[in-house]
């Protein structure tokens, strides 16, 4: 009776376990999603050449739980056909930032940055390595991957008798993709604060002045990685590894916040 009693407490710590790890990753996926935006107004004033329409309406859909990769790869078309280079890029980065395959949206904005001239910050050996997935699938999987990990060894303590190679096997895995993936989640995390040249030119300078010297003139949808800010400055890394001062008008970040 002793053993049976140790044998139902281990089962029900795991079955408990489980079920935990099932609410909380059901918790992650659910807040991740995002449902399909009701744009068929916009796309009927797009259709019809009222880009500034169009817009109006797509901006209207801009809330968190509607912003989509289709949502904002619209934008960035009416925002080009107004012929706002800065802006059309701007939103088809955030296409790619929650379907980075998406195809329309890959196409158009290498023609954008073509026709603008826009400059790009060089990807690191890390960013070159990882495959580009969507939103926040790397913190999904992360946390999928963590909780295997832990049922394995929950498993490995509880019923020490079952196939050792077998769960190690499964264990080292699930470790080296939670690992892989938290390289992701890092990378993600990074890019953040990325920001997109909005007017047609903008100068980054030495200093947060007016009058300092130039450290670099960007064309529109160029790429740099926000830094710090000073009140209506914002000091940022600029594609070719040099860093400047750039007014806060003058760039808008990729990544939402809300």
């Amino acid at each position: 009776m002793k053993l049976l009693r140790i044998w139902r407490l281990r089962l029900s710590a795991c079955l408990t376990a489980i079920a935990l790890a099932a609410f909380l990753t059901g918790n992650i996926l659910a807040n991740g999603a995002a449902p399909p935006a009701p744009f068929e107004t916009g796309d009927s004033l797009y259709d019809r050449g009222d880009y500034t329409g169009a817009l109006a309406e797509y901006r209207k859909l801009d809330t968190p739980g509607a912003r989509t990769s289709n949502l904002y790869f619209n934008m960035g078309n009416a925002e080009y056909r107004l012929g706002s280079p800065g802006e059309a890029i701007l939103n088809y980065e955030r296409s790619l930032s929650v379907s980075p395959n998406h195809p329309e949206a890959q196409a158009n904005i290498k023609l954008a940055r073509g026709q603008a001239g826009s400059r790009l910050l060089e990807a690191g050996p890390l960013q070159r390595l990882m495959p580009a997935l969507p939103g926040d699938a790397y913190l999904w999987i992360a946390s999928v991957a963590g909780w295997v990990a832990i049922f394995c060894i929950v498993i490995l303590i509880a019923w020490p008798r079952l196939s050792r190679p077998l769960l190690g096997l499964v264990l080292v895995t699930a470790l080296g993709v939670f690992v892989a993936s938290g390289i992701g989640v890092w990378i993600r995390w990074q890019e953040r604060d990325m920001a997109i040249v909005i007017p047609k030119e903008a100068i980054a300078r030495l200093a947060p002045a007016d009058l300092a010297a130039i450290a670099e003139t960007l064309p529109a949808g160029s790429q740099v990685l926000v830094l710090s800010e000073r009140d209506a400055w914002i000091y940022c890394e600029l594609p070719g590894h040099i860093r400047g001062w750039l007014s806060s008008g003058a760039i808008e970040k990729v990544h939402t916040r809300g």
